[in-house]
């Protein structure tokens, strides 16, 4: 298993800082999620619990944080 996937991340102008920090903490948290999923299915233990530097490094590579963000856009899309 190996994610391709890519987090992209656009705001409306105006957002509050709570809210950006909110929405960030969110796709942190789903990465992590994931990393425990991959570390649970091939090493038996969530990511944080892996001995092995090695076995960390295969979560990691496995479940890479790619994350992007445009920029902000004006309510309603202009």
């Amino acid at each position: 298993f190996v994610s391709r996937g890519l987090v992209s991340l656009k705001n409306a102008r105006g957002t509050s800082y709570e809210m950006y920090i909110k929405v960030q903490n969110e796709i942190a948290a789903a990465f992590s999620e994931l990393k425990d999923q991959v570390a649970m299915q091939h090493f038996g233990k969530k990511y944080d619990k892996l001995l092995f530097e090695e076995q960390k490094d295969a979560v990691s590579a496995a479940v890479p944080m790619r994350f992007s963000e445009a920029e902000p856009t004006e309510i309603g899309g202009k």
